[in-house]
């Protein structure tokens, strides 16, 4: 999930470049990517203290509420540009 917090971080600081075009409310997007890099990173930085020794064997228990938390996030972000987008062009 590394890259994926990363990813949301890109976006939270190419965000606001479209502020001219679409307005303000593209910093909405900026700070909701933001908010989810920071907490997916902190997650993830409990969940490898927690499962050290589960690294190093190669067997982590799969952590279903933490991936639909993100899949949720990930496609309200989506959902949000894509409003955003729309009611630009209307």
């Amino acid at each position: 999930m590394g890259r994926t917090a990363l990813l949301l971080a890109v976006l939270a600081g190419f965000a606001p470049r479209w502020v001219p075009e679409y307005g303000a409310q593209v910093l909405s997007v900026s700070a909701a990517a933001l908010v989810t890099s920071v907490g997916l990173y902190l997650g993830q930085r409990r969940r490898y203290r927690n499962y050290g020794p589960g690294l190093s064997d190669n067997n982590l228990p799969k952590n279903v509420p933490s991936l639909l938390l993100l899949s949720a996030a990930v496609s309200g972000l989506g959902v949000l540009i894509l409003i955003i987008l729309l009611r630009s062009h209307m």
